[in-house]
């Protein structure tokens, strides 16, 4: 049940959307402890936002950032791997945040959450191009996807500019 509501709300809310849980039973996290934060970024528009809402929060002293991009082998893309990692990288620098980064290679959706369990990071944060329809059918959404998966808390982060369209149209 929850899941269908949780499924619901990362699929159609227009803004960002947090989903929260609490993998740490014994010894719940303190607003003050230290958190492991991966950060899944493609290179988009949206990705970059995603770095950027991750650089404007307050983070505990000792947070850790890891900055992951996965190559699909049967995929070609314009842009470098390389320009994906480096351009989050640069966002977070400038926060004063220090990364580790990696380029892996696989179905961005399982990688990522590979990744983050292997990882034990405490909070993924990803962007969502927000694909509906028939685009959204065939390519998949990789941050409901994550949203709905992951061992951890979930950010997803969608473009004001997007959300303000939406909420005009709508309204």
């Amino acid at each position: 049940m929850l899941g269908s509501v949780a499924r619901a709300v990362v699929t159609a809310a227009p803004c960002t959307v947090q989903i929260v849980r609490n993998q740490t039973k014994d010894h719940p996290p303190t607003l003050d402890s230290a958190r492991r934060v991966l950060l899944a970024t493609d290179g988009s528009e949206t990705a970059s936002i995603a770095a950027e809402a991750l650089a404007g929060r307050p983070w505990p002293v000792g947070s850790e950032f890891r900055l992951v991009t996965v190559e699909e082998p049967w995929f070609v893309r314009p842009t470098s791997l390389i320009n994906n990692i480096n351009s989050a990288e640069q966002v977070l620098a400038f926060a004063g945040l220090k990364t580790t980064a990696a380029v892996l290679s696989g179905n961005p959706k399982e990688v990522i959450l590979e990744e983050a369990k292997k990882w034990n990071a405490d909070l993924i944060v990803v962007g969502s191009h927000g694909r509906r329809g028939f685009k959204r059918f065939l390519l998949g959404s990789v941050s409901e996807a994550v949203a709905m998966n992951a061992h951890c808390s979930v950010v997803v982060v969608r473009d004001p500019a997007r959300s303000s369209k939406k909420a005009r149209a709508s309204g």
